[in-house]
């Protein structure tokens, strides 16, 4: 039974899978496949999670003539992840010709509904005293200033942090962890947070549709990230780039509403 809990923790992760069940679906190639990649994930869960935490966050200034923005990422982060996250974005002062920039606060919070479904399955029967979870969060500050009539250039620090808990009351195991095919779960406590400094551009190419462009440098990783997103009205689509990541492109698919 904790076998099958933790599958489908490792499935909404987003790593693809078919609804078999365990030691059968794990000695197929495509079980394999999942346990190649499990196994990725054990070596280093703080970058793979980060960077989707990366996919929730909203760090691009509000849009010219709105005071404010709420923003929520569908793909890949609320499905198949079931991580979903809020994202709020206020202007505080408009960009000015000639003197200041626009200026906006940026903040953002998550949570994986999956593990607190794993946590309520086993808590009867766990001894564990930590509850499985997964939280994430941002906050930080956005400049902006038009350098046309179309487009805008934006800068800004923001702070990004993930806290994911996982102990499980005895080890699972997937494939043969004496041959090196597989391997074997318990606790994943992973704590990772950065500031990182942001760098973008975007054009306007009608009233409610343009284009955006960011890089992203993290201070105490070294970490480099970037994004390219298309925006018309309430929809957003584009992808994220991790050149060190588990999966270096990441689609994703959101909704935004302004105010």
């Amino acid at each position: 039974m904790k076998k099958i809990k933790v599958i489908f923790l490792i499935i909404c992760l987003g790593i693809l899978a078919l609804p078999v069940r365990g030691d059968d679906f794990l000695s197929t190639p495509l079980g394999q496949e999942l346990i190649k990649l499990g196994i990725k994930f054990i070596n280093n869960p703080g970058d793979f999670l980060f960077n989707l935490h990366t996919d929730n966050e909203d760090f691009t200034p509000v849009r010219l003539g709105r005071r404010g923005t709420i923003r929520m990422n569908f793909y890949p982060t609320t499905f198949p992840a079931t991580w979903p996250a809020l994202n709020l974005k206020v202007k505080l002062l408009s960009d000015i010709p000639n003197s200041w920039p626009q200026i906006d606060l940026v903040a953002e919070y998550g949570r994986m509904i999956a593990l607190d479904v794993v946590g309520n399955m086993s808590a009867q029967s766990s001894t564990s005293t930590v509850k499985p979870s997964l939280t994430d969060y941002t906050y930080g500050i956005i400049f902006t200033k038009a350098v046309s009539e179309d487009t805008r250039i934006f800068f800004g620090p923001k702070l990004s942090k993930v806290v994911m808990n996982l102990d499980l009351s005895e080890p699972v195991t997937f494939g043969s962890t004496t041959t090196g095919a597989g391997f074997s779960l318990q606790k994943m406590m992973v704590d990772v947070n950065d500031v990182f400094f942001t760098l973008g551009i975007e054009n306007y190419y009608s009233q409610t549709s343009y284009v955006l462009a960011t890089v992203s440098y993290g201070f105490k990783y070294k970490k480099l990230t970037s994004r390219i997103g298309f925006y018309h009205k309430h929809l957003e689509v584009g992808f994220n780039i991790y050149p060190e990541g588990m999966f270096v492109v990441h689609p994703f698919l959101g909704w935004h509403w302004y105010f």
